[in-house]
């Protein structure tokens, strides 16, 4: 019979605690956040801004265009309005993700390229900077001044 009769143990609570708050995680969760708020932020331009003047131009409708609907069968309603509306705040998503992230965070934030050299001992690609490499730990300032 098992000796812990507790459903969840003290092992399966720091299995868990292990998975939750590693670094990766945390990182991905306040993506999370961010990104949901980015939506709101996008479907508000979208429904206050836009969408007003695209409603003026279908105004033929009689109503919102997000309302525009086929009905082919009884019973089996295609909502078109909706459909288009999401297509827009798409569009819209990821026009303004490339404008902030294309355009605004690429020029403040310039990658450095890094230049890379050879292991002489193992043979892996490392940094030209590097004095020891990370993979076999060879001293790499003692070749060079072998090489002088």
């Amino acid at each position: 019979m098992n000796k812990n009769k507790n459903f969840i143990g003290e092992k399966e609570i720091k299995k868990y605690k292990a998975f939750a708050f590693k670094e990766d995680m945390l990182k991905m969760s306040v993506a999370f956040m961010i990104g949901a708020s980015f939506n709101k932020v996008v479907s508000g331009i979208s429904d206050f801004l836009i969408m007003p003047f695209v409603n003026f131009i279908i105004i033929q409708t009689g109503e919102s265009w997000r309302k525009w609907s086929v009905e082919p069968i009884v019973g089996l309603k295609i909502e078109i309005g909706q459909f288009l509306g999401v297509m827009i705040d798409f569009l819209l998503i990821s026009f303004i993700l490339y404008i902030i992230y294309g355009k605004i965070i690429k020029t403040i934030v310039k990658t450095e390229i890094i230049q890379m050299k050879t292991c002489d001992f193992c043979m892996s690609e490392i940094n030209l900077m590097a004095i020891k490499c990370p993979k076999c730990t060879g001293d790499l300032t003692s070749v060079e001044s072998r090489r002088i």
